[in-house]
């Protein structure tokens, strides 16, 4: 289970309703995307058990071929003996003809014995075959619950990028209003000084209202990889397909979402990856390497500023069908560390 999450949008809603919809709609895409995460998580564990299943199996498989031959070898060899008698006449020396018999009761107690070992054989691949079915019946209905989820997850974060519109276009209408008035106040202001002057005032009109002064510019020495609607999750080091654990954060977001340099340095694609699809390595001017995975296309290369575009949300390699940011940090170039805490103050 993710044991934090953080859901965020293109800027924080003032107070009062539309506040407590952006809240409804991240809580909601926080839920989903646990969700999501969980499930992605069991099915890495059903598909390590699945093959270790798989390869108990074929070996099984293997035995009971070699016990079977091994039988038939023996039922041959029974048969010889019953044809031709496998013990010595009675004139013959009384001690050969009890070692003979011996020796005839052994090969008949090998033979059950390996029967039994048959009979074992077959009840374990029969038990081994039956897990199997089992298991591979949970992964057919948590990739469903997978797809559900995944279709919950990104309804919820079209729903939270559908209200930040709006929010934004109230912000705009507010602020034009309030520009508005500020310029209609000046102008009122500069009439009833020129007034004043006309009367021969001597007075002062007082001055004139004026615009609310701009918002103050924040200091940041990093900057989150993602704008938009998105939502992440801590999933550091959970299972993953072919026995893998998670080296990184899914952040995950619609197709074509941009993506930017966290910090500056210079942007190297070093080609198609496989499982990281289009992807680009940021050598960040701080020393640090940061890894962007899964793109819809080619990465932007060369010099980065801070929050230049170095590429897209998209589903490639092996995220087919659920676009996201695969991310990843290297402290000094190299190593993995966890990114959900730096994800985490910064989106």
């Amino acid at each position: 289970m993710a044991a934090l999450v953080t859901v965020q949008a293109m800027h924080a809603a003032p107070g009062g309703a539309d506040q407590a919809e952006v809240d409804a709609a991240r809580q909601e895409a926080r839920e989903a995307s646990i969700a999501f995460s969980d499930t992605e998580t069991r099915l890495g564990e059903l598909d390590v058990a699945i093959s270790r299943t798989q390869a108990s199996v074929a070996a099984t498989k293997a035995d009971l071929e070699a016990l079977r031959a091994v039988v038939a070898e023996q039922a041959v060899q029974q048969y010889v003996r019953a044809g031709t008698g496998d013990v010595p006449m009675l004139s013959e020396d009384i001690n050969v003809q009890a070692r003979a018999s011996a020796l005839s009761r052994a090969a008949r107690g090998q033979a059950t014995s390996r029967a039994d070992d048959l009979g074992a054989a077959k009840v374990r691949l029969e038990r081994l075959q039956a897990d199997l079915a089992r298991q591979q019946a949970e992964a057919e209905a948590a990739r469903e619950v997978q797809r559900e989820r995944q279709t919950a997850m990104y309804n919820r974060l079209a729903e939270l990028e559908a209200i930040e519109a709006r929010r934004l276009e109230s912000e705009r209408l507010a602020e034009q209003a309030r520009r508005q008035a500020a310029a209609e106040e000046a102008a009122a202001a500069e009439e009833a000084a020129y007034q004043a002057s006309r009367a021969g005032s001597s007075g002062s009109s007082g001055s004139p209202g004026g615009a609310a002064p701009p918002r103050p510019i924040v200091p940041v020495n990093w900057l989150c990889p993602i704008t938009g609607a998105y939502t992440f999750s801590d999933t550091w080091g959970e299972a993953r397909s072919n026995g893998r654990s998670h080296k990184g954060t899914d952040v995950f977001a619609d197709y074509g979402t941009p993506l930017v340099a966290v910090v500056g340095g210079e942007a190297v694609n070093y080609g198609w990856s496989g499982a990281g699809g289009y992807d680009v390595f940021l050598l960040g001017d701080d020393g640090n390497r940061y890894y962007y995975a899964h793109l819809d296309g080619p990465p932007n290369e060369g010099r980065m500023e801070q929050g230049d575009v170095v590429g897209y949300v998209g589903d490639t390699g092996n995220a087919t069908g659920v676009p996201h940011l695969h991310f990843e940090i290297h402290p000094g170039g190299s190593g993995w560390t966890n990114p959900y805490p730096a994800l985490a103050r910064y989106c």
